[in-house]
């Protein structure tokens, strides 16, 4: 958040995300950042901030998934629509995605349903926790939002350790990607970064803030696009 970037997806974000009680950088989200959560009420869902010194401006927002065929409140996607004052346009997604396949690809459908064949946004970047091993992204880019643009896989570079298991608190698994299409990706400036655990000093339902020990068991992706 030093380098305030232009856009910000996060996927589990709870309703008291943005609370100070909860989170210490509330108070500078808020004041720099535009939110766009979609957040249903007692569960995580994705949200995108845009901030407000963005050259692009929101025109639009959809919000896909969390429903059980889906797998659940929290795994949806939220779908931002930007233009700046010369036209370009660009769609943003924060998506969080079931890890079972079958739920995975119904999401991904609802998503093609929702934007139709590239809705006048040719430059897109698709980005989250996408609970989906490498070995498995063969499979899951057959769908039909990703046969209608041409996207390409652009974070983390080589496949990075980027998730973990509850109460561990070393990276294990890549899960989490960055995908766009027709946007340059500026070379040099792909970074992955945290040191994801465990977020809660016990496993129950229900903590307060004091409990939270960690912010997150998820690496940070980080990139810079040009057009």
């Amino acid at each position: 958040l030093e380098q305030m970037p232009d856009i910000v997806c996060l996927q589990e974000v709870e309703e008291n995300f943005f609370e100070a009680d909860w989170n210490t950088h509330a108070s500078v989200l808020l004041e720099n950042y535009n939110t766009y959560k979609k957040i249903l009420q007692g569960s995580g869902g994705t949200t995108v901030l845009v901030s407000k010194s963005c050259p692009f401006q929101v025109c639009g927002e959809t919000k896909v998934g969390g429903e059980r065929a889906t797998g659940g409140s929290s795994k949806s996607t939220v779908c931002v629509r930007l233009k700046n004052s010369g036209g370009d346009a660009v769609v943003v997604l924060s998506s969080h995605l079931s890890f079972k396949p079958a739920q995975r690809q119904e999401h991904m459908e609802h998503l093609q349903t929702a934007l139709g064949v590239n809705d006048g946004y040719e430059r897109v970047v698709f980005c989250g926790d996408f609970n989906t091993c490498p070995e498995d992204l063969p499979e899951f880019v057959t769908n039909s939002f990703f046969a209608n643009r041409n996207m390409t896989l652009v974070a983390p570079e080589n496949y990075a350790l980027t998730g973990c298991g509850t109460n561990n608190s070393q990276p294990r698994k890549c899960i989490d990607y960055i995908y766009v299409s027709g946007l340059n990706v500026v070379e040099g400036s792909v970074e992955v970064g945290g040191e994801p655990r465990f977020p809660y000093a016990h496993e129950k339902e229900e903590v307060s803030p004091a409990e939270v020990v960690t912010p997150s068991d998820h690496c940070w992706l980080s990139i810079r696009l040009t057009f």
